[in-house]
């Protein structure tokens, strides 16, 4: 049994005072119970919601529709587990989905943007894996200070300093000023 909250307004003020109550909480300020859509066969329910509008809650769900962005298409896939959920960790453990939660498909990793207690469906977003590419060589900037005290203008000089693979540091290099900082030429 999950707590249904009362969605009204609060007693307390930002300052802490407290509000004079003129009436009783009402029922349609009342929430209703989370439908923490799991993985499983397709089943969802229709709610009405205010103003005789309906809401389709989606119980249960096998399959997303994947949008691949790198070809602009969609296809349907088949879900297979939710890898992480941000929203709460326990949701990655009993494989609850919710909007912003990662899933694992047919296609690769994808990212839930699609609200499936709302909606009554899962769409995502394929997430591009792209492989760490290490450069061969690596440069930094460094500020040089000529005597302690920190950034002194005048006197603390940039440089871009390369490194080549297993190469101790070469010679500095220097780098031009931004705007307003001087740096001295040699």
């Amino acid at each position: 049994m999950m707590l249904i909250l009362w969605q009204g307004r609060s007693i307390r003020r930002e300052t802490g005072k407290r509000y004079r109550i003129s009436r009783r909480k009402k029922r349609f300020e009342i929430g209703r119970a989370p439908a923490d859509t799991t993985l499983g066969e397709g089943r969802s329910t229709i709610i009405r919601t205010r103003g005789g509008n309906l809401k389709v809650r989606a119980l249960r769900a096998l399959y997303a529709n994947i949008s691949v962005p790198a070809t602009g298409e969609s296809k349907k896939a088949r879900i297979e587990t939710v890898v992480e959920n941000r929203a709460d960790p326990n949701y990655m453990r009993r494989n609850i989905l919710t909007r912003g939660a990662i899933i694992k498909t047919e296609l690769g990793r994808a990212r839930v943007v699609s609200r499936p207690a709302q909606d009554g469906v899962v769409n995502a977003v394929l997430l591009i894996e792209e492989p760490v590419d290490f450069p061969e060589k690596k440069s930094h900037a460094v500020l040089l200070e000529e005597g302690g005290g920190g950034f002194q203008p005048g006197k603390t000089k940039a440089v871009l300093i390369e490194e080549g693979p297993g190469d101790v540091p070469s010679k500095p290099a220097a780098i031009p000023a931004e705007e307003g900082r001087t740096v001295p030429s040699e």
